[in-house]
């Protein structure tokens, strides 16, 4: 729609510059030297009390009629110029679109390739969600329905608890690449809307265990600069179901994606 509307507005532009003005201000100039000026103040010629002949008023249009011509032609020049910018402005979106889409399909490849303890696939995630729910649990004194949690359980300690080994290489290049999707779109020369729009088609590829996943790395010290302004911005965290029960909501910022306390969607 936003390009449908540029479009347009160059369009009238064109024609306004190119045929409303150039004949208007040959319009009134005919109008001011054939009728009005004549009968306001006679023109005469120097050798002879006669009035100037009709074509010698005309005389004096043509160098009107030449300006119209030239405000035409610089009418046109800049329509042209206008469109050759929106050509490449539209190619460079579409580039944006294109690789985030190549981004997006090599993200999906991690999931589909990741593999742990038995697990393959997003199934993997699910293990993987339900091994930090347990060290969570264990180590936070087992709290929730979100009561305060221990004050020497801090979200980093325990992630920590649970990011090593086999678990950091997987969920490393998981995040990292999904971090720079996010990354990308959103230093892009898109529009907002499109930024938006972009952003959420990554979300819905976010499945439960990866939302739980998200929620803890982007608020221990692996995405907590980088990760978490951008989960907080595009509300990467909207399909989250653990709101109700999580002991450490109140570390996001949800006034920005016009949530409330608990998580919830306020429109």
């Amino acid at each position: 729609m936003r390009k449908a509307s540029g479009a347009t507005g160059n369009g009238a532009a064109f024609v306004l510059w190119v045929v409303v003005v150039p004949m208007a201000l040959m319009a009134v100039s005919a109008y001011f030297w054939t009728a009005a000026f004549p009968r306001a103040i006679p023109l005469r010629s120097g050798a002879t009390p006669e009035s100037v002949d009709v074509g010698q008023k005309f005389e004096v249009l043509g160098a009107v009629f030449t300006l119209g011509g030239y405000v035409a032609l610089l009418a046109t020049l800049w329509y042209q110029r206008q469109q050759l910018v929106d050509q490449r402005q539209r190619a460079a979106e579409d580039q944006v679109r294109s690789e985030f889409f190549q981004l997006l399909e090599a993200w999906q490849e991690i999931i589909h390739n990741a593999g742990y303890r038995g697990e393959t696939g997003r199934a993997t995630f699910v293990k993987l969600s339900e091994q930090l729910a347990s060290v969570v649990e264990m180590k936070s004194g087992g709290r929730s329905g979100g009561e305060p949690a221990s004050e020497q359980c801090n979200p980093n300690a325990l992630y920590e608890l649970f990011y090593k080994g086999d678990v950091k290489a997987l969920l490393g290049n998981y995040f990292r690449l999904f971090y720079h999707i996010i990354r990308y779109v959103d230093q892009s020369d898109l529009s907002q809307k499109d930024k938006d729009g972009l952003v959420r088609i990554a979300r819905a590829y976010l499945s439960e265990p990866e939302l739980h996943l998200l929620f803890w790395n982007a608020i221990s010290q692996h995405g907590i600069e980088k990760t978490k302004p951008l989960v907080e911005k595009y509300d990467l965290l909207q399909n989250y179901g653990g709101f109700d029960d999580q002991q450490f909501k109140e570390l996001y910022d949800f006034r920005a994606a016009n949530r409330g306390a608990k998580g919830e969607c306020l429109n």
